[in-house]
């Protein structure tokens, strides 16, 4: 069975946010006025909300793994941080892109009909849902991170979010300990290395190297954003992936 099936009004909700955030897009355009830009953006964050909210009641856990519990996290978490920040909502290029990808991402989860993850006996487990859903959000966050470098970019500015990405390194590290708690009460240990913690290290390397660049690197404006565009770019890739 589908998601789109099993969840109440799924496949309506997912359209018409899309249609919110098309609107978004279009509003924001050269010529027009940005503010009423973002009423359609706030609905659609409601929609997305609403669907999250409905996803929790029906199936009693966070939305995980797999292509449409993804696609609504990370959409709920792109919207949200649209409508939340200021320098985002009032920003032009930003609330193009950020319409578009929206736009695009809803469209995905209402007409692909992606399965929904099948229920597994250890996703009962708080800290199990932690270990998943965490690491999804930090995925909706890096994402952000990386629109709005290239909405900057695109505006010929170099404005490094250093807050948006602290907040995507701090939901990675609170999905990272979920997941070492989770394996010590399950299995009396916690993580050993292996190729998935090895990407893991990789990640939070990364992101320490965008916090503790060196003086002679972070002089260099350009340097400094592409490393930080970069970095967004390849940690939303790996999440996603």
């Amino acid at each position: 069975m589908t998601g789109i099936t099993i969840i109440p009004g799924a496949t309506m909700m997912f359209l018409a946010a899309a249609v919110c955030f098309l609107l978004t897009a279009v509003l924001a355009g050269p010529g027009n006025r940005m503010r009423p830009a973002v009423f359609p953006a706030a609905t659609g964050f409601i929609l997305l909300s609403i669907h999250i909210g409905v996803f929790a009641f029906s199936l009693h856990r966070l939305p995980l793994v797999g292509g449409y519990e993804s696609i609504s996290v990370l959409g709920w978490t792109l919207a949200g941080l649209l409508v939340a920040r200021p320098r985002y909502r009032d920003d032009r290029a930003v609330l193009v892109l950020f319409g578009l990808a929206l736009t695009l991402l809803c469209a995905l989860g209402g007409l692909a009909r992606l399965q929904l993850n099948h229920d597994y006996f250890m996703y009962v487990s708080p800290l199990a849902q932690g270990f998943f859903f965490f690491k999804q959000l930090s995925a909706g966050v890096m994402l952000t991170a990386t629109l709005g470098l290239t909405a900057a970019l695109s505006s010929g500015r170099q404005d490094f979010d250093r807050q948006l990405f602290m907040a995507g390194a701090i939901t990675f590290l609170c999905s990272e300990l979920s997941g070492s708690v989770w394996c010590l009460l399950g299995w009396g240990d916690s993580w050993h290395w292996s190729d998935n913690f090895f990407e893991s290290a990789m990640v939070f390397f990364l992101f320490m190297l965008n916090f503790h660049l060196p003086v002679s690197l972070a002089r260099r404006t350009p340097w400094r954003f592409g490393l930080h565009l970069g970095t967004a770019a390849a940690v939303t890739g790996l999440f996603i992936w």
